[in-house]
């Protein structure tokens, strides 16, 4: 790594957890793709009405360790054969990686 990358690195370590937030959605929108706006835009719709849904006791919410617990399972399940496993790739691994940033934002906001 750069002198550079660590020098930021330690400062940003630094900064309060909003702060850090902020920067990854920052970074984030740096790489995407011009393409991608509608589709960012899409799942900044459905993010805040999911999230609508939750507030307005439309919908139970899911902890994060649960969600995460369940994938593991099914991710490692001896009956999964990887015919069967989704494909995650990059830019869906992308989209869902801003969803839960500004997701965490908003809740924290």
């Amino acid at each position: 790594m750069s002198k550079a990358f660590e020098e930021l690195a330690k400062e940003a370590t630094q900064l309060s957890r909003q702060q850090r937030v902020e920067l990854a959605s920052i970074l984030l929108a740096m790489n995407e793709d011009p393409s991608d706006t509608e589709v960012s835009a899409a799942w900044e719709r459905e993010i805040l009405a999911r999230i609508r849904a939750v507030d307005e006791n439309q919908i139970e919410g899911v902890s994060f360790e649960t969600i995460m617990r369940e994938a593991e399972d099914r991710f490692t399940s001896s009956e999964s054969s990887l015919s069967t496993r989704p494909v995650l790739n990059s830019s869906t691994a992308s989209h869902i990686t801003k969803a839960a940033v500004r997701t965490r934002s908003l809740i924290q906001s």
